[in-house]
């Protein structure tokens, strides 16, 4: 998870940067987009805690 998380870090980075957004159809393992769906279909607790605390997500009832 603490790689996943690293390797969202940097590609948010690099899209703030880029002045388009990646096209679906260029996608990757590495896209932001993969790597937050990875997340969020991880079942752990460290990706859980981290996705709520970016993203401000509510707590689970």
């Amino acid at each position: 998870t603490e790689t996943i998380v690293e390797r969202l870090m940097a590609a948010s980075e690099q899209i703030s940067t880029e002045l388009g957004h990646v096209k679906p159809s260029n996608r990757s393992a590495e896209s932001a987009d993969t790597l937050l769906r990875v997340l969020c279909h991880k079942g752990d607790k460290s990706a859980s805690n981290f996705l709520k605390m970016q993203y401000n997500l509510p707590k689970s009832s």
